[in-house]
């Protein structure tokens, strides 16, 4: 019986062995087409935002649009959905608009994506993909060019039957656009924000490269009550992109965004209320000491 039970243990431990090898391989050779696509693509122009002296408004809010289901849709169909949200604020934009290819080229079509209840409360699996999409809280609202992402998964406090209508993410409230100023910026409810199980949370940021904005800095100096560990002192090449991946489980992988960002990751929430102040530039600035072409602001109040 003892040696059924240590060969059991080993078996298990070999094919935790080898997922994890092929979760690995996944990775490395989707990092490699990506890198091999971006070289070889030929440069597409990136979006423009109507800002500065090319503003088209002085202030506006701007609507915080609902996630919604994206599983098994064309990359077509989703992209004519985040278009016809971009659309219905034309004063913002400084051209036409067009999903940008280095963000939205890789999203495969009729597969399933992560969904907010797979990704946080079910986990890897089966049911990874139940709820609406949680990239559509991003993809469904473009003018978040930049937002906070709690990373916290809710199963072991949590029963299913309490699962409807809990607030497995904060969504964010408000939003103001002052394109005159070239300037943005998104409210968080704190109420919500002080039920996180963990004080650490990530910048989503795709949108803002969509836009051209592919340098970002956070302003630790400007901010408030918030903190890093080795701070970062230049800004960050943004690489935020979508693409289908392995880490949800489901057969075949999900759409999901990609890759790690560590510039941008672990920030760390010191208390209520607060402040991320976002610097974002177009091309490589010189230094941080250079003005951005756009400052942003997250507040969790």
């Amino acid at each position: 019986m003892i040696r059924q039970l240590l060969l059991l243990v080993l078996l298990i431990g070999a094919a935790a062995a080898y997922y994890w090898q092929q979760q690995a391989r996944e990775s490395a050779v989707q990092a490699a087409h990506a890198a091999s696509a971006a070289k070889a693509a030929p440069a597409v122009a990136a979006n423009r935002l109507a800002l500065g002296e090319a503003a088209n408004a002085e202030a506006l809010e701007v609507a915080i649009n609902p996630p919604a289901e994206l599983d098994f849709l064309t990359r077509d169909a989703v992209l004519q959905m985040r278009t016809a949200m971009v659309r219905q604020y034309p004063m913002l934009l400084a051209a036409s608009y067009s999903p940008r290819p280095a963000v939205f080229g890789q999203i495969e079509d009729l597969a399933p994506w992560w969904g907010i209840e797979g990704q946080f409360f079910h986990g890897s699996g089966i049911r990874s993909i139940d709820g609406p999409a949680e990239e559509s809280r991003f993809i469904l609202n473009p003018y978040l060019l930049v937002a906070a992402e709690f990373n916290d998964w809710w199963s072991k406090d949590l029963s299913e039957s309490r699962l409807a209508g809990f607030p497995l993410v904060c969504p964010p409230q408000q939003m103001i656009w002052k394109p005159r100023e070239a300037y943005a910026e998104v409210s968080y409810d704190a109420a919500c924000i002080r039920g996180r199980q963990k004080p650490e949370f990530s910048l989503i940021s795709y949108n803002a490269r969509d836009f051209g904005f592919d340098y970002i800095y956070v302003s630790y100096a400007d901010s408030q009550n918030i903190s890093k560990a080795n701070v970062p002192t230049d800004a960050y090449a943004n690489p935020q992109f979508i693409h289908r991946g392995g880490s949800c489980g489901y057969p075949g992988g999900c759409n999901n965004m990609s890759p790690q960002t560590p510039d941008i990751d672990d920030i760390r929430l010191e208390g209520l209320p607060a402040k991320v102040v976002v610097w974002l530039w177009r091309g490589k600035p010189g230094s941080v000491a250079q003005a951005p072409d756009m400052r942003y602001a997250i507040h969790l109040r």
